[in-house]
């Protein structure tokens, strides 16, 4: 029998037991808005640390500030975004674009050892083993004491429903019950007083099981499934009818369609938006909307703007950088690496792959990953407006009624214990003027200073052999 005290709001008892890996979740009703709340657990004479958090506000709310994470994975690195995140003056919550503790086997090039179990995790053991390690982690423990989290369900992480009970023992999420796990409790929309409504998908197992098979011979399937546009058709309605200048959408995965050159592949849906995913940006053109969509999954930084059949501006999407997973630059420069090493050449494909592959190993990551980015940028200029590749971080966001403020923070590495921290971009996107990123000057404190801005690595003999200069040039 576990007790809890809650400040402002009594005390009462829990009872756990092995059957939900003897984790306690208390659903305390009738709180008030707008406060501040301190809460603790005990059991016999052993207390545990005093938590903090805070409910938002249900009228008028001026201004919010949140940390943007997504993709930590124990064998990477260490989790200094984290800590970077508990550091942030007046953050009032953090957003987990993919909160899932990996099934993922050990690394084999281990930047931190001791993960639980060793093995991909299938198992309801395994899983609650994985859970109990990330916990272990200081830096999470303490963001998880200092703030609330809201956190959306990661798009891999499922093996049967094993994976889903551990994450509602151990993730706090109202409407998600240990004995019936089903994703459909993370099926919510949010309300941050006047300001922002935030719509959080997570169909149900069944219905995510049943429409997969029936699309998955498809060639036109789409990311985004019939019921999930009409809930989003019927939230910005709401939302908009209500007054509130925002409408956030949380997603599992990249919803931009990005296009990279020369490789033969996309990033983000396997095709052009059509369909149904034409309609969901169709309900971002309603009057007085004002669309952001908020991601992680591809362990990059992303800024895009969303345009519609018709190629207007209807939202804008930011996509968190991984707290440790490798970003797509890693992956891609070491595919090249790999393909200079190959003898015989069987195609043009695969000469032009190997003449890329020489160049890789003729220049260090950080010489290669601005090639790529630029890249990138060129191959999508109307949508695309910042891409980092191969950095960690977070993106950090102020809102308020006439402005949407993003800044993207990185680290400047997760495998050793000391970091530094530095803003890469910042965007403001204005009220009323949707889909439109502009440059900005950063301006959140950490620590109650600005962070440095970030310094470019990038050699005069690349930018020589470019032919241009950096087109992700900010104040």
């Amino acid at each position: 029998m576990c007790r809890f005290r809650c400040s402002r709001h009594g005390s009462g008892t829990f009872s756990t037991e092995a059957s939900r890996d003897w984790t306690v979740a208390v659903d305390v009703e009738g709180l008030r808005p707008a406060t501040k709340y301190f809460y603790r657990f005990s059991v016999g004479k052993l207390h545990s640390v005093v938590g903090e958090t805070k409910t938002t506000a249900s009228g008028h709310l001026e201004e919010m500030t949140f940390a943007q994470v997504c993709c930590s994975n124990w064998g990477f690195g260490r989790f200094h975004v984290y800590d970077l995140a508990t550091r942030v003056d007046g953050l009032d919550f953090v957003l987990h674009c993919g909160y899932g503790k990996g099934y993922y086997p050990e690394c084999r090039f281990q930047a931190r050892h001791g993960l639980r179990p060793k093995h991909q995790c299938k198992t309801l053991d395994d899983f609650r083993q994985r859970y109990a390690c990330y916990r272990t982690d200081p830096d999470l423990q303490e963001l998880h004491r200092r703030f609330p989290w809201v956190c959306v369900w990661d798009d891999h992480e499922i093996a049967d429903t094993a994976s889903v009970t551990a994450f509602a023992e151990w993730v706090p999420v109202r409407g998600l019950h240990p004995g019936a796990p089903d994703l459909a409790g993370c099926h919510r929309t949010l309300h941050f007083g006047d300001l922002a409504t935030l719509w959080e998908d997570g169909p149900s197992m069944q219905s995510a099981k049943e429409e997969f098979l029936a699309q998955l011979a498809d060639p036109q399937r789409e990311l985004i499934g019939a019921q999930q546009v009409a809930d989003v058709r019927q939230a910005v309605q709401e939302s908009v009818a209500a007054g509130r200048p925002w409408q956030v959408f949380l997603s599992q995965t990249v919803f931009s369609q990005l296009r990279a050159p020369k490789l033969g592949e996309t990033v983000g849906p396997a095709a052009p938006p059509a369909g149904l995913d034409l309609q969901l940006m169709e309900a971002f053109s309603t009057p007085g909307c004002n669309a952001v969509v908020l991601a992680g999954d591809s362990h990059n930084a992303w800024a895009h703007e969303l345009l519609d059949k018709r190629g207007r501006r209807v939202g804008v999407e930011f996509d968190a950088q991984a707290v440790t997973c490798p970003g797509f630059a890693e992956d891609i420069y070491s595919r090249f690496q790999s393909q200079a090493r190959i003898s015989h050449v069987a195609s043009a494909h695969r000469a032009s792959i190997l003449q890329v592959g020489r160049l890789a190993n003729l220049f260090p990551l950080y010489l290669f990953t601005p090639w790529v980015e630029d890249s990138l940028q060129a191959a999508n200029p109307s949508t695309l407006r910042f891409c980092n590749l191969n950095q960690r971080g977070m993106v950090l966001h102020h809102v308020t009624h006439g402005r949407w403020h993003a800044e993207f923070h990185f680290v400047n590495g997760v495998t050793e214990k000391d970091y530094r921290n530095y803003v890469g971009a910042a965007f403001n996107v204005e009220q009323g003027r949707r889909g439109m990123l502009h440059r900005a000057f950063r301006h959140l404190t950490i620590d109650k200073e600005i962070p440095k801005r970030q310094q470019s690595k990038r050699s005069a003999f690349l930018r020589l052999l470019r032919g241009t200069r950096s087109i992700d040039k900010q104040p």
